[in-house]
């Protein structure tokens, strides 16, 4: 695997681009703004937000004003032009960051910690049904 370093007005485009056409990617965390759940030097997983948006608990990648981060989706608030949404990192102390809906980029469908892959709860319970079981769970059916 090829690394290299993107700035993250890049990493949101081409996040945009790849998750936009159904496709995932895969980048290494520098921060700890999401411990316990994502440490510094982990890689993510990161898939599309899904045509019905981000659903409360789901980790986000978030691009606004030149900076890029993880955080944790709560939610939405009213805001000027619109429903805004909540987001904030797990080690977070102070209030929730609201940002406008397009500053949603991407949500983390795994987080690999060494030699462990560990997937979203939902997508793992998809995946057991589908390799022990046999059974093929229906998109639209919830888990």
């Amino acid at each position: 695997m090829q690394r290299f370093c993107l700035a993250p007005v890049d990493l949101a485009e081409l996040s945009r681009e790849v998750t936009g056409r159904g496709g995932s990617l895969e980048v290494e965390v520098h921060g700890h703004s999401m411990l316990p759940s994502i440490a510094d030097g982990e890689r993510v997983r990161l898939g599309p937000l899904g045509q019905a948006g981000p659903r409360p608990g789901q980790v986000l990648l978030v691009c606004q004003d030149g900076r890029a981060c993880l955080h944790r989706y709560l939610g939405q608030t009213a805001g000027p032009r619109g429903p805004w949404l909540l987001l904030a990192g797990d080690n977070q102390t102070g209030p929730p960051e609201r940002l406008e809906p397009e500053a949603a980029v991407a949500r983390v469908v795994a987080v690999h910690r060494g030699v462990r892959l560990l997937l979203q709860p939902r997508r793992l319970l998809r995946l057991l049904l589908r390799g022990i079981l046999g059974i093929n769970p229906c998109v639209r059916a919830r888990i």
